[in-house]
């Protein structure tokens, strides 16, 4: 009987969206990019990657003149190749942070949200030592301190296990509707949450990126910043990355079907 009741159409019809209306998460793995800033390229450097248990930056001999040496680790599909995000990727990521070792200058490390000019250095949610400070910032993120004397000031100290998460709700990425962020640090027990905080970046002559949110072709993932003390041949620093979870929520896209062609299936 090829009659067929347009209530069952219809409901095929929803199911036939819902299958494919929410993404599963987008990142089987990491992959590690070392000396992306290398003011020390004699320092012994230890990475380790058993992601999603632990990343980890060990590194020794940072007795040099200079800056730093940096290194991350971005967000993977295959194990190879750094995974890029959309404009209207809505995620999750976090990641519990120890930063140890004895280097005088101390570290910075912490989770990135990377933008399509500077993947790999800018948008910071950032923890250093020796002062503790606990900040997002650069790349397109809103600036947020946990380390402001009249918000939380929280800070960090060296050894201790920090959670961080990051938030991303993309909304609609136009103006009155823009995309915004929350970031999350739990540390000693305790929660400490930033507002939701919107996006305002939309760049004459780069709208074609995407305004009012991370902007595509982002990345998405970690941080090692550490820094050199010179004349001191036992400077070692480690960043270390525990339990790493991403989530992506945005709504995948849908194939357009006909009418004709939902009812041509129980034909």
């Amino acid at each position: 009987m090829k009659r067929i009741s347009y209530t069952i159409l219809g409901f095929a019809a929803l199911l036939l969206v819902a299958s494919t209306a929410f993404a599963t998460p987008w990142a089987n793995s990491v992959v590690l990019k070392t000396r992306i800033f290398n003011d020390c390229p004699g320092s012994v450097l230890i990475p380790t990657n058993t992601y999603p248990a632990l990343v980890e930056f060990d590194e020794d001999g940072l007795d040099c003149f200079g800056f730093a040496n940096l290194h991350n680790w971005t967000l993977s599909q295959d194990g190879v190749n750094p995974h890029w995000y959309g404009n209207g990727d809505a995620f999750t990521l976090r990641a519990t942070l120890v930063i140890s070792g004895n280097d005088v200058n101390g570290s910075e490390a912490g989770l990135r949200v990377g933008p399509w000019w500077s993947p790999n250095v800018d948008g910071r949610f950032n923890v250093r030592v020796p002062d503790g400070e606990i900040a997002a910032f650069g790349g397109v993120l809103p600036f947020y301190s946990f380390s402001d004397p009249g918000g939380f000031n929280l800070h960090y100290t060296k050894g201790n296990p920090i959670s961080l998460e990051i938030q991303y709700d993309p909304r609609s990425n136009t103006v009155g509707d823009e995309g915004r962020v929350q970031y999350e640090v739990v540390y000693l027990g305790n929660t400490y949450t930033s507002p939701w905080l919107t996006f305002g970046n939309c760049t004459l002559g780069e709208e074609w990126h995407g305004c009012y949110g991370i902007m595509d072709n982002a990345r998405l993932g970690g941080f090692a910043q550490h820094r050199l003390t010179n004349g001191d041949p036992s400077a070692h620093a480690v960043s270390s990355f525990f339990d790493i979870f991403f989530l992506n929520t945005a709504p995948t896209a849908v194939k357009a079907s006909t009418w004709g062609t939902i009812k041509a299936i129980y034909r």
